[in-house]
């Protein structure tokens, strides 16, 4: 076996071993909240109460998951074989688009450097916007490449283009790279008049689809609005993009540059010898084509969210340049015949063992948590009923609330309006899930309110919150109260979740004029409601819609690990 093909075979069998490995990874990794969100407006759409327009146009590709499992980390799991089935389609991308500028197995060695990137690794097939959009916006790139049926190319790209950009407003970000190929990608006979046409296509199309579907999936969002989707995608962007804060997430960035050395020194190799290659004026359309791949990933010097599921985006892309790399290195005078070969395996060995640590260092299951409490809820309730939480965890019941993320607390803290209140009178929420430190810290530990700390809810917020919900099984909490009463005296409640409650006390009770024994089911209307007794005790309410305790110990530990 000659050396390329002895090359070769080793790079398709360490790619054979990484997608084994994200295999793998699929139904053992921790879901991440944002994922449960992806999925709740799935089932939001199937119960015609989807009141999100932006980033929720996945509920038209992903309806059948509410027909496949009954709990929603089964879904997610199933959600995420899909996403693989989309990872290779991408990895075939950054192969098509490796092999117009490189050999064989600089392609292969760029789809290695992708698959096996750490962030990859890690998110995907994370059952969010980043791998459907990359997935199109990659297809739609090696579409406006093609040298073939010009025209009908343009046209399918715009299309995926358009579809990418309701999917996330963060495909805007390759839409430099479109323009760009469409000014420096003609071949001598597509010049002028056609270039034109192309372009113009592109932009149309790419047009008439995001606005055509738009308002076609805006008809089935209730009480939807063009102006007000305007409106949060401007705020979205001001918060989004920051140019007067350079690198908001430069750590994130050091660490997948420190865990991703072999691809970051291609990538970076590539990037100065294209550089001097058009400083010098040496086959500069060429290298213009190549360097515009690395466009999307200089937003992470302004995107303040440059998570790491963000770099899932932005290396497809800019990897294919390691495929140049790839090549460049074969045929330099310095790395020719085995030294090439040598440093070839080499690099080759050091993405397979970077990818052996993360998939030997990677819990077990890290979903077992999760299984338990969303086993739990249904245990407990076994209808849907509305609930509070911070990410619809329990996306097959309908939620209360706004989405309890960072920026999503930063808003509403911005705004300064409690909220709670009026949403437990007019929702009833049944439970509430302790899954973000913010609802953690209103029901057990007030002090923390009011210490200056911007991730709690505002006092009253909190308050309302302690005052309408007990301790039950683990992290759920269901509606209710706990009072201490001493005989002759009278305490009252503001009664705000309207319904039947179980009275769980040592003695009768005098619930406004009526008396009840322990056990008994209690109806309250909303309003404040006396609560007195003949002797001193401790007695608890708790909605009659909770079905009994689980017989388990619930699990320990954080319910979600990083991003």
């Amino acid at each position: 076996m000659t050396g390329n093909h002895a090359t070769r075979a080793l790079i398709v069998a360490t790619l054979g071993l990484v997608l084994g490995a994200h295999a793998y990874l699929l139904p053992h990794q921790n879901v991440n909240w944002d994922e449960f969100w992806f999925l709740s407006f799935v089932h939001d759409h199937a119960r015609g109460t989807l009141s999100a327009t932006r980033q929720s146009f996945h509920v038209h590709l992903f309806g059948w998951l509410t027909g496949i499992a009954a709990h929603e980390v089964d879904q997610v799991v199933a959600a995420r074989a899909a996403y693989l089935i989309l990872l290779v389609g991408t990895c075939t991308c950054v192969y098509t688009l490796g092999r117009r500028v490189a050999s064989v197995n600089g392609a292969l060695f760029a789809v290695l450097c992708y698959a096996g990137y750490s962030n990859v690794l890690a998110h995907g097939t994370s059952f969010r916007t980043d791998g459907l959009s990359v997935f199109l916006l990659m297809t739609a790139l090696v579409l406006v490449q093609s040298e073939a049926r010009r025209m009908m190319a343009a046209g399918a790209a715009a299309v995926l283009v358009g579809v990418a950009l309701l999917v996330t407003i963060k495909s805007a970000l390759f839409l430099p790279v479109f323009a760009l190929v469409l000014l420096t990608h003609h071949s001598r006979d597509w010049r002028g008049a056609d270039a034109r046409r192309e372009a113009a296509l592109f932009v149309g199309a790419t047009v008439a689809t995001a606005v055509g579907l738009y308002l076609w999936h805006q008809s089935g969002v209730v009480n939807a609005s063009v102006s007000a989707a305007v409106t949060s995608l401007q705020s979205t962007a001001g918060r989004a993009i920051r140019p007067d804060v350079l690198f908001p997430r430069y750590w994130e960035f050091r660490e997948t540059v420190i865990a991703n050395l072999v691809q970051w020194t291609a990538l970076t190799s590539a990037v100065v010898l294209l550089a001097v290659r058009i400083l010098t004026r040496r086959q500069v359309p060429e290298s213009m084509a190549l360097l515009v791949l690395v466009v999307p990933l200089l937003s992470v010097v302004v995107y303040r969210n440059a998570f790491p599921y963000f770099y899932v985006v932005v290396m497809a892309p800019a990897l294919v340049l390691c495929a140049w790399t790839f090549d460049q290195l074969a045929r330099s005078r310095w790395m020719s015949g085995y030294r090439s070969v040598a440093v070839t395996i080499a690099a080759t060995l050091a993405l397979a063992v970077s990818v052996r640590s993360f998939v030997a260092t990677a819990p077990r299951d890290d979903t077992a948590a999760q299984r338990a409490v969303v086993g739990a809820v249904h245990e407990i309730f076994p209808e849907p009923v509305p609930y509070i939480d911070r990410n619809g965890m329990i996306a097959s019941f309908p939620r209360v609330g706004f989405f309890m993320s960072s920026w999503g607390i930063e808003r509403y803290r911005e705004e300064g309006r409690p909220v709670f209140a009026s949403l437990l009178r007019a929702r009833g929420p049944k439970f509430l899930l302790v899954n973000v430190p913010a609802l953690s810290a209103a029901l057990a530990d007030p002090s923390l309110v009011g210490r200056g700390r911007t991730d709690v809810l505002l006092g009253e917020d909190a308050a309302v919150l302690r005052a309408h919900f007990v301790p039950y099984w683990g992290p759920i909490h269901v509606a209710g109260t706990a009072m201490h009463l001493q005989p002759g005296s009278e305490v009252t409640w503001e009664v705000l979740i309207a319904g039947l409650y179980q009275l769980h006390s040592r003695a009768p009770v005098a619930v406004g004029n009526a008396l009840h024994q322990p056990g008994a089911t209690v109806e309250l209307g909303a309003g404040v409601v006396s609560f007195r007794s003949e002797v001193a005790q401790d007695v608890m309410l708790r909605t009659s819609s909770a079905r009994g305790v689980p017989p388990y110990p619930p699990p320990t530990g954080r319910l979600y690990r990083g991003f």
